[in-house]
């Protein structure tokens, strides 16, 4: 998507992929869902080194094909857009080439080293994957939907089909805790490859010596083909509904589980243990079979 001579001018020398650094420096090694790739979409992130000239701590890059973008998403980044994060903002610049929309963004936490990132820095990251992209031969295939793909549900019904009031008095509430959902995220659910839905326990309905619980349940449709990539590296485990899952932990109680049913993936993920979210993705399982 961008060569290693546009990183350099990008993040300076010495940048690395998103995932290397996570797994050498943050000592975390968990896959994530590229739900995108569906629609022969692609996600691409990258981190400039501590001691770097670049204007910004990290850069990502989406590329998805035009037809697949709703048309909401197509121009709302056409001028540089800086929306909240936790502790900062993120700022996004988007084009059309060829057919292909590409979009450019990059974080900035307030009081720490990097500014937010400028419009210039967008467009030139913009226009170096835009280079490529007309000068690639061929073009993205979405997959074509199936009878056996999921079809998506609010996160307040799913969580009604979960049963969450068997495990926790009150149920759990839908929503982020902190924060709220990302532009990305929000992009995905429109083009109906990916339902994130994040829950915790509702503080106003805990019972005496109950413990606050926050987990994440993704449901992806049509997600299978991103299996051989999502098991690599993970501990496989019994999940009621699935053909295969497998196991990610962190730390004492931080862990991932990752399910398919052979068409379809579930990710669940938070710091409440195996048991926990093994038992949340074949709730999953269950409830988006039966639609």
């Amino acid at each position: 998507m961008l060569t290693d001579a546009d990183l350099d001018e990008l993040l300076d020398e010495g940048w690395m992929p998103f995932e290397e650094h996570l797994a050498t420096v943050e000592g975390l090694s968990t896959p994530h869902t590229i739900p995108e790739g569906t629609v022969g979409g692609l996600t691409c992130r990258w981190k400039a080194p501590e001691e770097s000239s670049s204007a910004v701590s990290d850069v990502t890059i989406v590329a998805i094909p035009e037809s697949e973008v709703p048309e909401e998403f197509l121009t709302v980044y056409a001028e540089k857009r800086c929306d909240p994060q936790y502790g900062g903002e993120i700022c996004r610049l988007s084009r059309i080439v060829n057919g292909v929309w590409i979009e450019a963004f990059s974080g900035y936490f307030f009081g720490e080293r990097f500014d937010e990132p400028t419009a210039a820095f967008l467009e030139r990251a913009v226009a170096a994957v835009a280079n490529g992209v007309a000068a690639r031969a061929g073009t993205a295939v979405p997959a074509t939907p199936t009878a056996d793909w999921w079809s998506p549900m609010t996160c307040e019904a799913f969580a009604e089909q979960m049963r969450f009031d068997e495990l926790t008095e009150g149920g759990f509430e839908s929503g982020y805790y902190e924060g709220g959902q990302q532009a990305e995220q929000t992009l995905k659910d429109s083009m109906g490859v990916s339902r994130y839905c994040p829950y915790h326990t509702a503080d106003d309905r805990m019972a005496t010596g109950q413990d606050h619980r926050i987990f994440s349940v993704d449901a992806n449709p049509g997600g299978h083909w991103m299996w051989s990539y999502l098991s690599d590296g993970g501990t496989s485990v019994e999940a009621d509904g699935a053909t295969d899952a497998v196991l990610f932990t962190f730390g004492e109680q931080d862990a991932t589980v990752f399910a398919t049913d052979g068409a379809n993936v579930v990710e669940v993920a938070g710091p409440e243990g195996v048991d926990f979210v093994v038992d949340i993705a074949e709730r999953a399982l269950e409830a988006l079979a039966a639609r």
